[in-house]
């Protein structure tokens, strides 16, 4: 039986596309609508990306001899105090945009007198779909009442299991409906009654055989139908005896949301890049076929599901055709079929769980009662929320967990803006990747949390943009080294944006190799063996031979940057003028400290102490200014305090020392830190919610994390402005639209008011808000490779017990007690209450 805290149950079915629920196997996300009489499942798939490799040099690319000038003038400029030349000069070196994540297909399954493929698509306002119309039943509207709930889990063959809401009795009339999202198995079912038939949907993806499985089953027999619809191009439809191929061709080019073109998406004839792909549906069911997509007299039936593209590496060539493409699709697809279903739900399951039981959290009491009740009590309830049903936080940490495994496995591209799932043509800001926050937040917890099998997509993608950026740092800047600006595609795009035409706040910002690198730092420093340096020196050494060369020297003798601005944030000269582009912003300074430190410790491990740009890193390191302090007592944003910027922006880039860096700093600047925090203010985006739930960890600021935590847990369907996130009724959380990073970052953010290892000490519980009253957790991961249990009351901790994976010293504090032993790999090492009060008294960690 599943336990409720990973059981998402829903007593209604979905009218809007955050209402439906998420599946993935990395390689395939799907959506699950759970429409009685007409399911429909929406599939995404991780290689399905507009345009191809060439999109990267597409449309007009700025020659050198033009960026390098545009780069020069805008130098001077911030020299002379010209701040909206400098913002002007940088137009010159835009480029395009990148592509985007595209939706693959609809499988929509009628069942009894239901139209596969009935129902409009019809865009809401929360970017998913508004409605589905002929599609169902007669007598359901989408809003049946609540009533009693069933049990939690039931079998894949049972049609008779469960009860949850009743639709009006009548002819058409669904009884007893019921849809759940098991986040322990990664399977979603469907049940319910429809005309005294009881009927059961299971769907599931499987990362080990790269399919989809659906199986129906029903008390009595039914007539069942197949469809398979798709928003782009279809080249070829084929019917086989048992199934469905469609043949696809995607656009070569798709225009950001933002933009207003009349025609933005566009279709190669034959001179662009484009990739083709293939969907295969092939069913097994005991009734009579009456069609390749239809049968009468079922009782049971399992359809299987593929999707292969032309796309191989990120960023590498399109190879072959859709055809083979298909015959990919359909190799997966018998592959399946010929170990059967339950060997592959089995395996499917299995897999899935190796990764999710590795850590979880609890808080309070399980919760057995649908989400949307429990939502809707939590958002009436307001600041109250968090205080009254902390159990919230625990289901949103799992649920978060959950959809990092689902969107980011070996085999496929990394973690997008909305994870792996998509419904739009044109979706939020592309669903791409960017690298000035967002693509970094959806991996924070994959070494907090034992979740290391999700990076390998990250690091492919990381070793793409060096090879593509290697080009632009020679054309753009006439640099050594590789750069990448601040968003990207699978592509591996790494231009600055915007045709000329965007704001340099955020189309110049050339520090995403940086900062993302930092996630190769993490694997080592959790553990990571001298394969994973060697694989890091090239990207590293690459990424600081760039910046050493970008950096330029103060009148006062230390380095700094110019051009230089700080993500998506303005400032406020003395004179009034308005300019997003001046000489060193904190963030800069402080990614640059943290590549050349991580320079000089893999020169140091891989014996490279002599290569020429370990000893410049060396050089440069220590005449990095600290960040400055102003005279208002914050965190200036730029090195000149007198540029003021946004006092509320969303970004918090001049704290990226605070979290999730980990150089150290002295009290004076974590006081400025919280000042700063506390000067910009609670509300935010959902991703910003977290990111300063965080930083406020670090700081050991308890409350402030709890503040952040209550203003997430509020109904994202209520309009409070284009900054202020919340939680739409499937869990996603809003920018607003959704991002997955809130959902991501948030496990984050939790995991380090439980354990911290940032300074050198594995510090327990040290910012837990008293909101979340006891609890426990198990399986967060410390660094070196230090494995942590945990057990805490109103009193503080009651237990912790920590295993590490190789001996070593282990240095273990709880507020003031520091406690030092050694430790042996795979042994165990409890820790009580009493232990840790015998310990010596230290001072805690700012």
């Amino acid at each position: 039986m599943t336990d409720t805290r990973d059981l998402l149950r829903y007593d209604e079915p979905p009218t809007t596309w955050t209402e439906a629920l998420p599946l993935g196997s990395g390689l395939l996300g799907a959506m699950c609508w759970g429409t009685p009489g007409g399911e429909r499942i929406q599939f995404n798939h991780t290689a399905a990306w507009s345009g191809g490799p060439a999109s990267e040099r597409a449309g007009h690319l700025p020659a050198a001899e033009v960026a390098r000038a545009a780069i020069a003038a805008s130098r001077a400029a911030v020299a002379r105090g010209d701040w909206r030349a400098a913002d002007a000069a940088l137009g010159a070196i835009q480029h395009h945009y990148p592509q985007s994540f595209l939706p693959v297909a609809d499988l929509r399954i009628g069942v009894g007198d239901g139209r596969a493929g009935g129902g409009g698509r019809v865009e809401g306002e929360d970017g998913g779909v508004a409605g589905v119309e002929g599609g169902g039943v007669a007598g359901v509207d989408g809003g049946a009442g609540a009533a009693a709930a069933g049990g939690a889990g039931v079998a894949d063959d049972d049609p008779d299991a469960g009860a949850g809401a009743d639709a009006d009795a009548g002819p058409g009339a669904v009884r007893g409906y019921r849809r759940t999202l098991d986040l322990s198995r990664a399977v979603h079912e469907t049940a319910y009654e429809l005309d005294g038939t009881r009927v059961h949907i299971v769907t599931r993806a499987s990362h080990p055989h790269g399919v989809a499985l659906v199986t129906v089953a029903s008390s009595r027999p039914i007539p069942l139908t197949l469809s398979v619809d798709t928003l782009v191009r279809v080249t070829a439809e084929r019917d086989a005896r048992d199934g469905r191929d469609v043949l696809l061709r995607l656009p070569s080019d798709v225009e950001p949301d933002k933009r207003s073109g009349p025609h933005p998406i566009h279709y190669s004839d034959g001179d662009q890049e484009a990739l083709d792909g293939a969907v295969v549906v092939r069913w097994d069911h005991d009734g009579a076929p009456a069609g390749p997509l239809a049968a009468a007299g079922v009782t049971r039936a399992e359809i299987w599901l593929a999707i292969e593209t032309s796309a191989t590496t990120i960023g590498g060539p399109l190879t072959g055709t859709a055809e083979e493409a298909r015959e990919r699709a359909l190799a997966r697809v018998e592959r399946a079929r010929g170990l059967g279903a339950h060997a592959v739900a089995a395996a499917q399951e299995a897999d899935h769980r190796a990764l999710y039981e590795r850590c979880s959290i609890e808080l309070g009491e399980p919760a057995d009662e649908p989400v949307k009740a429990r939502l809707d009590r939590a958002f009436a309830r307001g600041s109250e929320a968090l205080d009254r049903d902390p159990g919230l936080i625990e289901l949103l940490f799992r649920f978060g967990r959950y959809l990092l495994i689902c969107s980011s496995r070996e085999g496929g591209r990394p973690a997008n803006l909305q994870g792996i799932w998509n419904d739009r043509l044109q979706p939020p800001w592309s669903s791409d990747y960017t690298s000035n926050i967002n693509l970094e937040m959806n991996y924070w917890l994959a070494e907090q949390t034992g979740l290391v099998e999700c990076l390998p997509p990250l690091f492919e993608y990381i070793e793409a943009l060096a090879r593509s950026g290697a080009e632009t740092a020679d054309r753009v800047f006439g640099l050594p080294g590789w750069v990448a600006f601040h968003c990207s595609d699978a592509w591996a795009y790494t231009q600055s944006v915007g045709d000329g035409t965007h704001d340099p706040s955020w189309a110049f910002w050339p520090f995403a190799g940086p900062w993302l690198l930092q996630h190769l730092r993490e694997r080592l420093l959790h553990g990571g063996g001298r394969e994973v340096a060697e694989r890091a020196w090239p990207l590293v050494r690459g990424c600081a031979e760039f910046h050493l060369a970008f950096l330029v020297e103060n009148a006062d003798g230390t380095l700094g940057t110019s051009p230089s601005t700080s993500p998506e944030n303005h400032f406020t000269a003395p004179d009034g003028t308005r300019g997003a582009t001046a000489a060193s912003s904190t963030m800069d300074i402080s990614l640059t400290r943290d590549l050349l430190r991580f320079v000089g410790e893999l020169a140091v491990r891989l014996g490279h102490e002599q290569d020429p740009v370990a000893v410049a890193a060396a050089a440069a390191l220590p005449r990095l200014p600290a960040p400055v302090i102003g005279p208002d007592g914050l965190v200036a944003e730029w090195a000149d305090p007198r540029l003021v910027p946004d006092p509320d922006h969303r970004h918090s880039a001049h704290l990226y020392f605070v979290h999730p860096s980990d150089a150290p700093y002295d009290e004076e600047l974590a006081r400025a830190a919280r000042a700063s925090l506390d000067a910009r203010g609670d509300e935010s985006t959902g991703w910003s919610l977290v990111w300063r739930a965080a930083m406020r960890a670090r700081l050991r600021d308890r409350d402030g994390v709890a503040r952040l935590l209550r203003r997430l847990i509020r109904d994202a369907r209520v309009w409070r402005g284009p900054y202020v996130g919340g939680l739409y009724p499937n869990l996603f959380a809003a920018h607003p639209p959704f991002q997955i990073d809130a959902n991501l970052g948030l496990v984050a953010a939790v995991a380090e008011c439980l354990v911290d290892s940032h300074a050198g000490v594995i510090d327990l519980l040290p910012a837990t808000p008293d909101a979340l009253g006891p609890g426990t957790a198990r399986g967060l991961v410390a660094r070196p490779g230090v494995v942590v249990d945990l057990a805490w009351d109103a009193d503080g901790l009651v237990a912790a017990t920590l295993t590490p994976r190789a001996d070593g010293p282990l240095r273990v504090r709880h507020g003031e007690r520091l406690l030092e032993r050694h430790g042996v790999a795979g042994t165990p090492l409890t820790l009580t209450r009493a232990d840790l009060d015998g310990a010596d008294r230290r001072t805690p960690a700012p």
